[in-house]
């Protein structure tokens, strides 16, 4: 399942960077929709971007019915809230986010996205083993 998985994000993403030129995030996408509500929209802004964005939400609830079950998180909410500023601050401090640097980058084999992804890799694997050890639950 997981190479299928693999192998429709490779498909989606050449669908999108061919025809477009634009490399698909979903840091970029969401950056974009936020623009898209501001009263100045800046020249790199693309409906295609809302587009990926509105597709990736709707192919993943789409998924979620399709072959699992709905589930309602135990995190709490300020956890919640906190990693995801977290995860947006990294990724405009990256310059991309996973999905960007970890589709597009490793695939076109870029310096900077290896290094990102090998920096995530040993982080996640750091805070897991320390929240583990802590006996904090995930």
């Amino acid at each position: 399942m997981y190479l299928l998985g693999g192998i429709i994000l490779g498909i989606a993403f050449w669908i999108m960077y061919i025809p477009t030129g634009y490399i698909p995030g979903a840091s970029g996408s969401l950056s974009s929709i936020a623009s898209f509500f501001s009263k100045k929209i800046p020249g790199d802004f693309r409906k295609h971007r809302v587009i990926y964005f509105v597709a990736t939400v709707a192919g993943a609830t789409i998924f979620m019915f399709l072959f699992s079950k709905p589930f309602v998180t135990q995190v709490s909410l300020w956890r919640l809230i906190v990693g995801g500023y977290l995860v947006g601050l990294g990724a405009v401090t990256a310059r991309g986010c996973t999905s960007g640097h970890g589709i597009a980058g490793l695939g076109s084999l870029a310096k900077s996205s290896i290094i990102f992804i090998a920096i995530i890799m040993v982080v996640a694997i750091v805070t897991a083993t320390a929240m583990n050890a802590l006996g904090v639950a995930l």
